[in-house]
């Protein structure tokens, strides 16, 4: 019996309604209208006329705040619509609903006092209690504290992922720590590596409403000692099976051998399986002599009994010996996990247990709910004592409930409405709004089987929608015909036909059409409906992604063969496809926002995006529920944070600009390996950044950070670069936002790595809209429920997932509807099994989640397939669970509307969609095959056009840069090759840190041979490691070390093990540290030690800013060539002008008495002796890499270090001792490879003058 048609009209505003809307039957304009109403106080049907209510009186439950919003505006727009009409009635309307409202009310001055309630309804309409399930719970238990036994205020968390972690922290400490150590390897090898982890483990068990997880837990969960016991006892049973195999086959190895040969000469076994023999029978021998690992190539399995490989199969007999049949049962034994699994999910379930349980305790001392809480609170209160005074109470707040999406409740929200409304009285409505077929929201909680209780209760009137007005009636039509031939199958077309006849099943009812005002003209003629294209792939099974390419690559080449046709204008001239209007014959063109493709994951979305880019389509992403936490440029961003809080770390600086969002080239990346002063920049630039953050905040430093790096212009010609760049941005303001509530720097890094472990789908961390651009939509599924648009493309509509065997958690539902769990997968093999029952329902809802997917179109629609089947179609035990030779469509929703759930050959596949669309005229099907590439030529409308950027044209704004010693001298680099030496007495070098030698022309470290510390490896890598060396000796202070010979081993091995030197190098490097920390250097003419440096008198990496004020550089140059080493040959820094800040770092600042000294390590490689070390030999170094610039700005920053920190007490002369630069391989030379120098008071004094900006001041006279 087909339930009876709604009239909007007529509907009784009493009691229980069940409304059942169609995709596209007006639903919203239905609920718009009935309360319109409820307002004006209309039952035509009862001989009481109800109450006229306000909006603060009727109760409107939806279940997402964008919901409440939407209605709130359509109603209020309904009311006024409705209030117009009674005072100016237009008797031209087709608004039936306005019409009837018209033709009751009838007298003019009801009309007027009709409108003028309406008027004041939509008035105050903000105080209309349009709430979602959440939020109305929260205000029940609030308003009503004391009949609900509720606390007046208590803390609500949107998301309780941290509470949860932090019970799962706990459980891990006071649970897993007091376990043996054998223990603790049986958890991390079977359970998870940490608290986090088993979090995730469990989640689905915590998921589970308390009833049903108690009597899970009843039934299967055992004490954990008792299953630590017989996890040991199995895995011992399985030590026994291989002991036993191994001495058998090690006691008879002879005989083995003989045998096996002599299967092989005999042709009893196939040679072809069992060659390289002697080599296998080797391994194997030593295997079972020795144990250990069992290579896999030998595929020892081919030598136990059943698995041989026989040249006659049928008439050959296999070899036979006790050691074949103890070899089986030890790689059976070895195969199975089967105690693993049982002991896995003892232990998650006590996990779950004992989180839940903390969670609680925890909500409970914290005051706080989550949003679950909300409604189970509400539910205890309701349903508990027995008292139905709160129910009482809400119903007279509230004496109608208008329920929205009532597909998408649960049992417990089912139940409170059931509580209050279930014996609604004739003053007193419940109205439930909603369409089974579209119940898609299954992950959420939505339970379709609460509105099938629902819909079978006792006293509830049901009603229909049944127009659509959504789609041309063609394409209705062709949808109706798919349904009809899936309800014919045994399980109906949506495999959820009662055997016994019960009324808990959801049938197909075909709507009817009422049409659409225009149509879309393709070549002369109204576009095909439905288009469905079939791939044969040659008569293959298809995997996924093969499938997803081919089928991504037809429909973006239909997309810009349509969009071609479109027209490149604003209008229709020249075009073939086109809408039209048919009551006034306009045209309008198509555009690309007239077009969703419609997916199921982010999968399906990046290979339609990147097929669209290819052929110069831009398209837009929407997912419903991915948080920005999870993506890709969430995980970089966390590198770059790193970086920017330790800017000098070379290893972080390299992973940050490392990450897959900038795609930086590989001669980039690598040039921050090799070349010192690129590294050196970056440094700067990471300094800066950190500055930022600190002076201004974490957002501004990412921008500026994004804009360096020129992300936006090289995003955009990326595919998914728009994306990417939303999602930057997104992450950006996540983190400005949450600083204000994280103390520090550091804090707000580990914030954000736990938000990311933790993330889950709060509104204010979905994915946003990357483009509000007039682009092609690639939307999923779920998030397209309520939408529709003009053109709908479904290319990967035929995939399908089915149930994975290795779940912890098996939730469904009996022929009662009663939810059962289990812990196990049961039998593939039985259709009653867990793993079965789970996946027919998971089938119900793709068939429901494919209805909703091509209901969303108004004209046309194309669906692609393919003899397809996944790859991980496996049973527990990794067997295949269907025919291999047959495809896995009948897993998905439209191969189950083909044939009824029976596996489809790839041959059979074409004439069961033929079936299914049988002799419609309107919907076609299409044998494709893989496509050649069609390209969109042109931009089909403005909105396609980049927007016009303007031109800048405002006020000159002066050159401001950070500099550093590194930077002056990169430009140096054309001029220093010229410059360099040619061989001789004095070899080429570099140094490690401004212009290094490849590491590569190094041999390895542990490769060297031994001779001293002339054979250490040059280049950039090694010359970092021994600064950092003396830096980690300075911090312990160079004296403690020089007289604590163990200290100073200690440090160097440890130092050693970070680069994976080979031990060989610690006694050459601990002699010449000996060496190095114990040499007298005579600075001028004052003796000098390492050994007697205290921690007082030093400052490792002293790091320096100074301002500089339009410093000319040639005149920088000047100053410093007259007075340092003047008259010898170096290269010159170009012109310029330095304006803003200058920056660097001293690898030692020292005190010998009252005077300060500035020391840099150099570990460039001068030759391969001592010799090579003369004073002429480190002089040319000093002027080939421009040293003395280097010391010289850093003797300037100490000047005006010390000049500002000593003020009067401060004397150049008595104050600064000089620069001292020790070449560390120069060490034994006579020299001692030191470069010592004090430059005059007068060039220091004339360098601050200039970085001051005076430039009457530049000249400097040397005498």
């Amino acid at each position: 019996m087909r339930t009876p048609p709604l009239d909007v009209l007529t509907l009784p505003l009493r009691g229980i309604q069940l409304i059942e809307a169609s995709a596209g039957t007006g639903k919203t304009w239905s609920i718009a209208s009935l309360y319109v109403r409820l307002i004006l106080g209309h039952e035509s049907l009862s001989k009481t006329e109800p109450k006229a209510l306000m909006p603060k009186d009727i109760l409107v439950v939806t279940f997402t705040k964008a919901a409440t919003q939407e209605l709130q505006d359509r109603i209020r727009n309904r009311l006024n619509e409705t209030a117009q009409y009674l005072r100016h009635p237009d008797e031209t309307t087709s608004d039936v609903f306005l019409k009837g409202i018209g033709d009751i009310i009838t007298d003019p001055h009801q009309r007027l006092a009709a409108a003028y309630r309406l008027n004041l309804a939509a008035e105050s309409m903000d105080d209309a209690a349009i709430f979602t399930i959440h939020g109305w719970c929260q205000r029940m238990l609030r308003q009503h504290a004391f009949d609900s036994g509720s606390l007046f205020e208590v803390e609500v968390v949107n998301d309780p992922m941290d509470l949860l972690l932090e019970c799962a922290r706990d459980y891990w400490r006071t649970v897993f720590y007091p376990l043996k150590k054998n223990e603790i390897h049986q958890v991390i090898s079977w359970v998870a590596e940490t608290p986090e982890a088993l979090l995730k483990r469990v989640r689905d068990l915590l998921d589970v409403g308390s009833r049903a997880f108690e009597a899970l837990e009843a039934s299967q969960v055992q004490d954990l000692r008792q299953a630590f016991a017989s996890l040991e006892s199995s895995q011992a049973q399985r030590l026994e099976t291989e002991i036993r195999a191994r001495t058998l086959w090690h006691t008879h190895v002879r005989d083995i051998e003989e045998l096996i040969r002599k299967a092989l000469a005999d042709k009893i076994l196939d040679g072809r399986n069992y060659t390289k023999m002697d080599e296998r029978l080797e391994k194997i021998a030593a295997w079972a002599a020795l144990g250990g690992h069992l290579d896999e190539k030998i595929k020892i399995e081919r030598f136990t009994p059943g698995r041989f490989v026989l040249k006659d199969p049928i008439g050959g007999k296999e070899p036979s010996h006790e050691a074949f049949d103890a070899l089986k049962g030890y790689l059976e034994a070895k195969d199975s996990t089967r105690a693993e699994d049982a002991f896995r999910k003892v232990i998650l379930i006590h996990a779950a247990r004992w989180i839940r349980h903390q969670f609680e305790k925890i909500k409970h001392t914290r005051a706080i709910v989550d949003q679950d809480d909300l409604i189970a609170k509400l539910h205890q209160s309701l349903t508990q004592t027995g008292d139905e005074s709160l129910a009482a109470v809400i119903r007279a707040q509230y004496p109608v409930a208008l329920i929205d999406e009532f597909q998408d409740t649960d049992p417990l929200q089912y139940e409170i409405f059931k509580r209050i409304y279930g014996k609604a009285k004739d003053q007193e409505a419940w109205l439930m709004v909603g369409d089974p077929k579209q119940s898609i929201y299954g992950f959420r909680g939505a339970d379709i089987y609460a509105y099938l209780d629902a819909r079978g209760q006792e006293g509830v009137a049901r009603h229909t929608l049944d127009t659509n007005y959504r789609s041309t009636p063609a394409l209705v039509d062709a949808v109706n015909r798919i349904f009809l031939h899936g309800e014919s199958h045994p399980q109906g077309a949506f495999n959820f036909k009662s055997p016994q006849g019960k009324d808990h099943a959801i049938p197909f009812d075909p709507v009817k059409a009422r049409g659409r005002s225009d149509r879309l003209i393709c070549n002369d003629q109204p576009i095909t409906s439905l288009s469905i294209w079939y791939h044969p792939n040659g008569g293959n099974i298809m995997a996924l992604e093969p499938y997803r390419k081919v089928m991504a690559e037809i429909a973006a080449n239909e997309i810009a063969t349509l969009l071609n046709a479109a027209g490149t204008g604003a209008d229709t001239e020249g075009a073939s496809v086109f809408f039209e209007d048919e009551s006034t014959g306009e045209r309008r063109p198509l555009k690309p926002s007239d077009i969703a493709i419609l997916v199921q994951d982010r999968h399906d979305a990046r290979a339609i995006r990147e097929a669209l880019f290819l052929r110069n389509l831009r398209s837009v992403y929407l997912s419903d529920s991915e948080s920005v936490l999870r993506t890709q440029e969430a995980r970089d961003i966390v590198l770059w944070l790193e970086a920017f809080l330790s800017p000098r770390d070379g290893r972080r600086i390299r992973s940050a600009m490392a990450t897959p969002t900038l795609s930086l080239s590989f001669k980039t990346l690598e040039a921050l390996n090799l070349d010192d002063l690129i590294l050196d920049e970056t440094i700067t630039r990471f300094v800066g950044y950190a500055r930022i953050w600190h002076e201004k905040g974490i957002l501004p430093a990412i921008r500026q950070f994004i804009l360096d790096q020129e992300l936006p212009a090289r995003l955009i010609q990326s595919a998914e670069g728009e994306r990417s760049l939303t999602n930057l941005l997104h992450l950006a303001e996540f983190l400005q936002t949450e600083s204000t509530q994280v103390d520090g720097e550091n804090g707000l890094l580990r914030y954000f790595k736990e938000s990311i472990e933790e993330s889950g789908t709060e509104d204010e961390n979905i994915l946003r809209l990357e483009s509000d651009s007039a682009l092609i939509r690639v939307i999923t599924i779920h998030k397209s429920k309520g939408l529709q648009y003009p053109l709908v493309f479904l290319p990967f509509i035929a995939s399908a997932r089915p149930m994975a065997p290795d779940r912890s958690l098996y939730a469904y539902h009996d022929e009662s509807l009663a939810l059962k769990l289990s812990l196990e997968p049961g039998d593939p093999a039985q259709s009653d099994s867990p793993i079965q029952r789970c996946d027919q329902e998971r089938l119900q809802e793709a068939l429901r989640l494919f209805y909703v997917a091509l209901t969303r179109a108004e004209h046309a629609c194309w669906l692609g397939v393919a003899p397809f089947r996944h790859g991980k179609d496996k049973g527990p035990e990794g067997e295949t669970r269907d025919d291999p030779k047959k495809t896995g469509l009948h897993r998905g929703a439209l191969g189950y509307l083909m044939a009824g759930g029976t596996p489809i050959a790839p041959e059979d596949v074409l004439p069961n969609i033929e079936r299914m669309v049988g002799e419609h005229p309107d919907t076609e099907i299409l044998v494709v095959q893989t496509p050649e590439y069609i390209g969109f030529k042109g931009l089909s409308s403005e909105a396609l056009t980049a927007p016009h950027l303007e031109t800048f044209s405002g006020a000159h704004f002066e050159a401001w840069s950070i500099d550093s010693y590194s930077h002056l001298v990169r430009q140096l680099e054309e001029m220093k090759r010229s410059f360099r030496r040619t061989p001789g007495p004095i070899e080429s070098g570099a140094d490690d840190r401004e212009d290094e030698q490849d590491e590569g022309e190094n041999p390895k470290p542990s490769t060297i041979p031994i001779l001293d510390f002339h054979d250490f490896p040059a280049g950039k890598v090694h010359g970092d490691y021994l600064h950092k060396l003396l830096e980690a000796i300075g911090d312990q202070g160079f004296d403690r070390v020089a007289s604590d010979p163990e200290l100073r081993r200690e440090i160097l091995v440890a130092s050693l093990k970070t680069q994976s030197y080979g031990e060989a190098w610690v006694d050459p490097l601990d002699t010449w540290l000996q060496l190095f920390l114990h040499t007298e250097f005579n600075l001028g003419s004052t003796p000098f030690t390492f050994d007697a440096l205290s921690l007082e008198d030093t400052r490792m990496e002293m790091e320096f800013w100074f301002e500089v004020n339009h410093a000319n550089l040639k005149s920088i140059d000047t100053v410093v060539t007259r007075e340092i080493l003047e008259g010898r040959k170096r290269p010159a820094l170009k012109s310029g002008m330095l304006n803003g800040m200058l920056k660097g770092f001293m690898d030692l600042t020292f005190r010998i008495g009252d005077r300060y000294y500035v020391a840099d390590y150099k570990s460039n490689r001068l030759g391969s002796t001592d010799t090579h070390y003369s004073q002429e030999a480190i002089e040319s170094a000093v002027l080939e890499h421009r040293y003395d610039l280097q010391y010289a700005l850093y003797l300037l920053a100490l000047h005006r270090y010390l000049k500002s920190r000593l003020g009067d007490h401060y004397d150049y002369d008595e104050r600064i001792g000089g620069v001292a630069y020790f070449f560390l391989r120069g060490i034994r030379s006579p020299t001692q490879g030191l470069h010592f120098i004090k430059p005059s008071r007068a060039m220091i004094e004339a360098l601050d003058r200039l970085f001051e900006g005076d430039p009457s001041k530049e000249a400097m006279h040397v005498t």
